[in-house]
């Protein structure tokens, strides 16, 4: 789908940024942005409006650092996966969604298996060095 909203904005926004991090896969083509691949989670044709608010939401409140960052993108995630229409979702909710949501019990490693971080124990430490 090719979002007429993204046109303006540059493959390393902030505003693009949240649109990657929140499961999108996005590609830059002729100055405009084009969405290849949605998360499973959204329904194909409610991308538009999801991704407006996502970026409207970060427009209105700029977050301060880069936690704040991700913690708004990752509220919006779980708002819509938990939301009802006109219904106010109480935040330990909201938290408990994030939580499953990013919770993994492989959190070393990437979805295509590919390890991420390493605990190397003081011995092994010790033997790289000898």
């Amino acid at each position: 789908a090719n979002i007429p909203l993204f046109q303006k904005y540059s493959p390393d926004s902030t505003y693009c940024r949240a649109v990657l991090w929140s499961g999108f896969s996005i590609s830059a083509k002729n100055k405009q942005l084009i969405i290849d691949a949605t998360p499973p989670y959204i329904p194909e044709n409610a991308t538009e409006k999801i991704l407006t608010e996502l970026i409207e939401q970060l427009k209105e409140n700029t977050p301060e650092n880069e936690h704040a960052f991700y913690q708004m993108v990752a509220t919006h995630l779980a708002t819509l996966s938990v939301s009802i229409p006109n219904e106010k979702i109480p935040s330990e909710e909201l938290q408990k969604t994030i939580d499953n949501l990013f919770a993994s019990d492989y959190h070393n490693y990437t979805p295509n298996g590919k390890k991420i971080i390493t605990i190397l124990s003081d011995e092994m430490i010790n033997k790289l060095f000898e």
